[in-house]
């Protein structure tokens, strides 16, 4: 073998060593989700985390771990999103039959929005508004065609 195809075939052999060995799955680090994770939001310090376990909601980052907590059991999380800082959480609650929007902030859990007249199956953000699109047709007695902007 020649040096030069020597050089590559070590080459290859030392490339696709270092990607296979550098992308791998591996659990994540809070014991306190017991649940299938629904969604995901995060910003530069924090990964939240909502679903059907326990707390609905968990946050993450590496100065505190992992904590959690919500303020409605019956919520089903359906959708997260970060806006201006705060975490905004959107879900349907039976009983009673009811949609709502929650908002985190560092005063801690407030409802922004309950009048939504079915699910809301997206929180996002655009042009710096937030938007929720869902199965709706009105919020607070206006028409929505499934999407509002707050």
């Amino acid at each position: 073998m020649n040096t030069l195809a020597f050089r590559f075939a070590l080459f290859l052999l030392l490339f696709n060593s270092a990607i296979v060995s550098a992308q791998f799955w591996s659990a994540f680090p809070c014991s306190n989700i017991s649940g299938p994770v629904i969604e995901l939001a995060a910003d530069t310090n924090e990964l939240f985390m909502g679903g059907a376990f326990p707390d609905k909601i968990a946050y993450y980052n590496l100065m505190n771990g992992c904590q959690g907590g919500f303020p409605d059991p019956n919520l089903q999380i359906r959708s997260m999103a970060l806006y201006n800082g705060d975490l905004y959480v959107s879900g349907f609650a039976f009983p009673p039959d009811s949609t709502k929007i929650y908002r985190l902030s560092n005063n801690g859990w407030s409802v922004v929005a309950t009048s939504f007249s079915a699910i809301i199956d997206v929180l996002q953000v655009y042009n710096n508004e937030l938007y929720a699109g869902g199965i709706f047709v009105e919020f607070e007695g206006n028409q929505a065609n499934h999407i509002a902007r707050y």
